[in-house]
């Protein structure tokens, strides 16, 4: 009984996660609470030690623990937003656990939620390309009532039929473009002879249409990826040398910081100071980071002295963000310090094994990785809840359906 109880309560989580956070958090708690209480009662005989080395989560949680230290060290009464987000990793454990040891019918239960979460991702989208009103809003009872809090959704073309650049149920395109990249993997043609293969066919055109239609350079970046990276997995020979290529365009990126806010009259010119004030907050943090939660108030910092410096570009610099680096790389480099930065690259490399060792699924999180060269997809919940839990759908994915085992 309890058993199905937590494969409804995640395959609601699941399905939740395409409509709202606050729900789908909800609910990841109740599992948690259910999966705990099997476990207690020994319904769910497990190899804990399996899991907890699956590549990707121990990565994470290495990953997390690592702000411990700055936090602690640089204690202010803050919420400590990356540290917060242990609690997904954990879950992710749970997860992967309870579906590499659920039986059938829970594993039916779970594969229907996943298969709702990728309908209501997807069909938002589509709706939302269609209606200025953003979809998300008309959950609160303000769909149509417009105000600063609750802007319509941005234009992409006014003829005929006016088109929108969809958010789905979401709040921003980052938030959305990065929950239909982890899915995108999922729907990929298996060749001709896949019994679905027109459908998933018109599924991945759609699922690319929505991310070009969003207009988030970053996912589409990452999406054009797609390709090159099965390209480079069947031919393994060339992966050292577009490894290299890729250490070449960092260190020169990284050696050239001090001449970033020189492109302050570009229109993104923001991520160049965002940048360059986040290597300096690393500079000054070297080994522990700020701590979690502190960026936003160094960033401000950095932001005043450097408008003394360069007071004819003020409204360009006064007006850059200073929640996040815009680089997941950055951040946890500048919150986190050198640990938490080694720690990053690990988890980036567990699931570049899990992608080329054959689970094609960890692809879409390769994909995140790119675009969070210019956006930080790891701290916003929706897309970070999906990305932990993403070991236990692939086990999902690749665990034989009922009628597979019969025959």
């Amino acid at each position: 009984m309890i058993g199905r109880l937590t494969a409804a309560s995640f395959a609601a989580t699941l399905a939740a996660a395409a409509l709202s956070v606050s729900l789908s958090q909800a609910l990841l708690f109740l599992s948690f609470c259910f999966w705990i209480g099997g476990k207690c009662k020994n319904l769910r005989q497990s190899n804990a030690r399996r899991t907890l080395l699956h590549p990707q989560l121990l990565s994470g949680l290495v990953l997390y623990l690592c702000f411990v230290p700055g936090t602690l060290y640089h204690f202010l009464p803050v919420l400590p937003v990356e540290l917060m987000d242990l609690s997904f990793v954990i879950a992710g454990i749970a997860f992967l656990d309870f579906v590499r040891h659920a039986k059938s019918s829970e594993l039916a239960i779970l594969r229907g939620g996943f298969l709702l979460f990728g309908t209501i991702l997807l069909a938002s989208g589509t709706v939302a390309l269609f209606t200025e009103v953003r979809l998300a809003r008309l959950l609160t009872g303000e769909g149509f009532t417009f105000h600063a809090g609750n802007r319509p959704q941005h234009p992409l073309y006014q003829g005929i039929i006016p088109i929108y650049r969809p958010v789905g149920f979401m709040n921003t395109r980052l938030t959305y473009t990065g929950l239909l990249l982890l899915y995108l993997p999922f729907i990929l043609p298996q060749g001709k002879k896949d019994s679905i293969f027109f459908s998933k066919l018109f599924l991945l055109l759609l699922t690319s249409l929505l991310i070009l239609a969003s207009g988030s350079r970053a996912t589409a970046a990452a999406l054009f990826c797609l390709p090159f990276l099965f390209f480079l997995r069947a031919h393994k020979k060339l992966l050292p040398v577009a490894l290299a290529l890729v250490a070449i365009l960092f260190m020169f990126l990284f050696f050239t910081t001090d001449g970033w806010p020189s492109f302050l009259r570009h229109t993104d010119a923001y991520r160049a100071v965002i940048y360059s004030g986040a290597l300096d907050i690393w500079e000054e943090h070297f080994l522990l980071g700020t701590g979690s939660g502190q960026f936003p108030r160094h960033f401000a910092a950095y932001k005043a002295d450097l408008l003394l410096s360069l007071p004819q570009n003020a409204f360009t610099i006064q007006n850059t963000p200073v929640n996040h680096a815009h680089n997941d790389l950055l951040h946890f480099l500048s919150t986190g310090g050198l640990f938490a930065g080694i720690a990053f690259l690990s988890l980036v490399a567990s699931v570049f094994y899990l992608f080329f060792s054959g689970q094609s699924v960890f692809a879409g999180a390769l994909c995140l990785f790119v675009a969070g060269l210019f956006q930080c997809y790891l701290l916003d919940d929706e897309v970070s809840l999906i990305f932990w839990l993403l070991p236990g759908l692939a086990a999902l994915k690749i665990t034989p359906h009922p009628e597979s085992r019969a025959s």
